[in-house]
């Protein structure tokens, strides 16, 4: 059984992903890029920082709403896991800007 607290957190970031790739759909609608091999490496970095985004945020929810399901970790642990998890998604919110303003500098 998944606490509330979890499931919302799991929707939350599912609503993010969301944003995020409808943001770049709209980008590669309204501005496409005219080099096609230069795009590889801007989907490589949009799609690291969602994927560290997502594990962050999850690990970080998961790590404390299991404390209160099971005593899978200690409350000093789990605090950790949180910690560690949104270092993780602030350096994904990190590589998504830098992939995006590369993306944008392409076009031009």
């Amino acid at each position: 059984m998944i606490s509330w607290f979890v499931k919302l957190g799991i929707l939350a970031v599912l609503f993010q992903v969301v944003v995020i790739a409808g943001f770049y759909g709209y980008l590669r609608w309204r501005h496409p890029v005219p080099h096609a091999e230069s795009r590889p490496r801007t989907k490589r970095l949009l799609l690291g920082g969602v994927v560290l985004i997502t594990f962050g945020q999850l690990a970080a929810f998961g790590a404390i709403g299991s404390t209160r399901m099971a005593s899978l970790f200690s409350l000093r642990q789990a605090i950790r896991i949180q910690n560690a998890g949104l270092l993780v998604t602030f350096i994904g919110y990190g590589i998504l800007v830098v992939g995006f303003a590369l993306y944008l500098r392409k076009r031009a």
